[in-house]
């Protein structure tokens, strides 16, 4: 699975659904310092099989889009990078999900 780059545009919905804040802590989020940072990490996902076995675990609907806008948050590259590889513990890697699933049609 290739990692997708998102546009210039793409970048901006996603940053001005979630009201030009970091999703992780809700501080206020200038263009400048916007990383976008996936809930369940890319390489978790890279093949047919770990695609299969996440998205029993983690409940996820038929079709999910590890690199779509269900699975992506905007955050301040401080956050992203304290983050680094780690993995959420189901619940919070649900409750983020969660978030993102809200955001989704405003993203759009």
């Amino acid at each position: 699975m290739n990692r997708r780059r998102l546009s210039t545009d793409e970048r901006a919905a996603l940053w001005e659904a979630y009201d030009k804040k970091c999703a992780y802590t809700s501080e206020p989020l200038p263009y400048a310092q916007l990383q976008i940072d996936h809930i369940l990490p890319h390489h978790l996902a890279e093949d047919a099989v770990q695609r299969a076995s996440l998205s029993s675990e983690y409940d996820l609907p038929i079709g999910f889009d590890f690199e779509g806008f269900e699975n992506l948050l905007p955050t301040l590259g401080e956050r992203n990078r304290q983050k680094g590889p780690m993995v959420f513990d189901k619940s919070t890697a649900r409750f983020f999900l969660a978030i993102a699933q809200e955001k989704l049609p405003k993203v759009e």
